[in-house]
């Protein structure tokens, strides 16, 4: 199925992540919806990922899979119809060792550069329990509020990004039922942190496309029967951190309601 892109500038999202694939794991599906309909979509992300997997048989060894990765991650993205990766070049696996304000200020200063209007980023248990997705999550939703706020960051004033409020951040969750019918262990949370589910059933194939871009990966995608990534792939789930809106929904279907 061919799927033309609607212009509808007005409508931006920034997803915040900690590794390469998981834009395509997480919430690739969402994130093909709203490019293929216009949005503008910004990924960050925290670090190359090279710590990872090489590969079966390795694709890449120890001192070239960052750069593996990265290339990887471009191919996702493109699938994906997101404009722009900004990496943060943490190492990896030890985002939660570095200084919150080195972490933090560099999510504020993207924010107030690409003025997005949604952000998402993983829950507290980040899906996996990976402490670089915790990590990400922490920072992120730290960022969202601050972004706003004169007294924080002030120097980004002298190079010309102003404060700014993005009007909903969301988590990226997984219902306990989804995850506990996986055959791969996943971390979920109960229905009442799910305030948004995401109908992607007609972006399924390019989430998967995005996904098997990351080819050095595929060892742990293989963990997961294709009855794990079917039900992976035709909805996706959020919780709604906070809105800058006045009335809200308790559910949701569309990340940008209200909005626009």
């Amino acid at each position: 199925m061919q799927l033309d892109r609607i212009s509808k500038p007005e409508r931006s999202l920034l997803a915040v992540y900690a590794h390469p694939d998981d834009e395509s794991f997480v919430p690739g599906g969402t994130i093909a919806r709203y490019a293929f309909k216009g949005a503008r979509v910004t990924l960050v992300v925290a670090t190359r990922g090279e710590e990872g997997m090489l590969g079966d048989p390795p694709l890449a060894d120890r001192s070239s899979l960052g750069e593996c990765r990265t290339d990887e991650l471009v191919g996702s993205c493109r699938v994906l119809g997101i404009d722009r990766i900004c990496f943060l070049d943490f190492p990896d696996g030890k985002l939660n060792t570095y200084p919150h304000p080195e972490v933090e200020g560099r999510i504020v200063e993207i924010i107030r550069q690409v003025k997005p209007q949604v952000v998402i980023t993983f829950g507290p248990e980040g899906i996996t329990g990976h402490p670089d997705h915790q990590a990400i999550s922490h920072f992120t939703t730290d960022a969202f509020f601050d972004a706003g706020r004169p007294d924080k960051y002030p120097k980004l004033k002298e190079w010309g990004l102003d404060i700014y409020q993005p009007a909903k951040l969301y988590y990226s969750v997984l219902p306990k039922k989804v995850a506990e019918s996986l055959s791969f262990k996943l971390q979920g949370v109960e229905d009442n942190k799910i305030t948004a589910i995401i109908d992607v059933s007609r972006y399924s194939h390019i989430k998967k496309d995005a996904l098997f871009c990351h080819r050095t990966q595929m060892p742990d995608f293989k963990k997961f029967s294709d009855q794990d990534l079917l039900g992976l792939s035709t909805k996706e789930y959020f919780y709604l951190v906070h809105s800058e809106l006045p009335h809200q929904k308790k559910r949701e279907a569309d990340l940008f309601e209200g909005l626009c």
